[in-house]
């Protein structure tokens, strides 16, 4: 029972530090500091954090293939690596628009990956869709269903640098973690 109390209270005073960090951080933001804004910011903040507990409760990181937790060390490297790529991505589809032939090449791409949670997959459709010139229109299961404006718009996918960079975030050794990849140009191959 002890145990118990004291999470409790440790999660009390987690979420009670988090209420005023962000009131703090809302009133910077906002700018105003009458009584009337003051408690509507209050408020939304406190409904915020009731909500977010409710989903930090959910168990988004279970155990699978040996997770054992998030290695934030990796996210250190992994940010600035997309950022790039979606750079490069930019100027890719910025000189296929400027071109007087606008050489696109619009296909769908089904792959399935071997992820070790929801959140991982989550991660790598929000990073696909982030790059410009690839949207991530289904995740099924470990399939993911992908628009790519050119043959050089899913090459991150295609030779499976960005699923491992993802797998790679949960995981210590993630090789071959595209298992299938599909081309598909025509309604009767979706």
């Amino acid at each position: 029972m002890g145990k118990n109390l004291f999470i409790r209270k440790s999660i009390f005073v987690r979420e009670i530090v988090l209420v005023i960090l962000l009131i703090l951080f809302w009133v910077l933001l906002s700018g105003k500091y009458d009584f009337f804004h003051l408690l509507l910011g209050a408020a939304s903040i406190i409904i915020v954090v009731l909500i977010n507990r409710r989903i930090i409760s959910l168990d988004l990181y279970y155990q699978e293939r040996g997770v054992s937790a998030f290695r934030i060390h990796r996210l250190i490297l992994y940010i600035p690596w997309l950022i790039w790529e979606i750079i490069l991505s930019s100027v890719q589809v910025a000189v296929i628009i400027l071109s007087p032939k606008m050489p696109i090449n619009p296909s769908m791409i089904r792959f399935k990956v071997n992820l070790p949670n929801m959140t991982s997959k989550v991660i790598l459709g929000n990073s696909i869709s982030l790059t410009p010139g690839t949207l991530t229109i289904d995740i099924e299961g470990d399939e993911f269903l992908v628009h790519a404006l050119s043959d050089d718009s899913f090459e991150l996918i295609s030779t499976g640098k960005l699923p491992d960079y993802v797998s790679d975030l949960f995981l210590a050794d993630s090789r071959d973690t595209l298992q299938s990849f599909k081309i598909i140009r025509t309604a009767d191959d979706l």
